[in-house]
């Protein structure tokens, strides 16, 4: 729960600080377009991990102070070029691309710009991505272009950045299904022991029906696909 005192951003951050540390491995942290922000950004500048954040297409961005403006008169520029997501014109040529295909073999293109930032975070160097898949039908649940920023110490792989992304979907669907149809969130226990019981018994209800999916034929509703997998609540 998030008081009165408190912003998504700041709970995230002390999320991400909590448990980075106890992680054996560098994670990656995919975040939706709240987070795509300079505030965000500075929050959690010092954690050990990376970074993939989608982001709206109104954002500005600023390229870093090159030898152009090294010698002007007056006040030094701290932010070079602006780059507008939605103003081609500022664009310069992506200093990476790759096309590839989703999981329907339709045309999915992506390019990248390097060395990137936020006015009000100019300490984090951040690399924006544009995804552009050919099949998409342009509207708001399915956009045919999407924006995303990268941090971190390593180099995004821009084949994986879309099939990356879409698990935050799911993880976010999975928490839904718990509380919702698994009851997760409705006993009231008496101690945090007693809560992780009931934790681990409605996650092992939940990977069976994951694991069942292949051996049964889900009950859909009319209006949901039936080339798409089942989903543990049609199992």
């Amino acid at each position: 729960r998030i008081t009165s005192s408190q912003t998504p951003a700041s709970v995230a951050a002390e999320q991400l600080n909590a448990i980075v540390p106890l992680l054996s491995e560098r994670p990656v942290a995919a975040a939706d377009r709240y987070y795509g922000s300079a505030v965000f950004l500075n929050l959690i500048r010092d954690i050990e991990c990376d970074l993939l954040v989608r982001v709206p297409s109104n954002r500005r961005y600023y390229e870093e102070v090159g030898p152009r403006y090294a010698h002007q008169r007056g006040r030094p520029r701290k932010d070079g070029p602006i780059f507008r997501c939605k103003d081609p014109s500022t664009h310069r040529k992506p200093d990476h691309s790759c096309v590839g295909t989703d999981d329907k073999r339709r045309e999915v293109s992506v390019d990248s710009w390097d060395n990137l930032h936020f006015k009000g975070s100019r300490e984090v160097c951040l690399t924006l991505i544009r995804v552009t898949r050919s099949g998409a039908t342009d509207k708001k649940s399915d956009p045919r272009v999407s924006w995303f920023i990268w941090t971190g110490k390593t180099e995004p792989e821009l084949a994986e950045i879309w099939s990356t992304y879409k698990l935050r979907f799911s993880i976010e669907q999975g928490y839904r299904y718990d509380k919702q149809q698994l009851l997760w969130c409705a006993p009231h226990f008496r101690t945090p022991e007693e809560f992780e019981l009931w934790t681990s018994i409605v996650a092992a209800v939940r990977d069976q029906l994951v694991l069942a999916r292949p051996s049964v034929t889900g009950e859909r509703l009319p209006w949901e696909s039936r080339y798409r997998a089942s989903t543990p609540q049609q199992v």
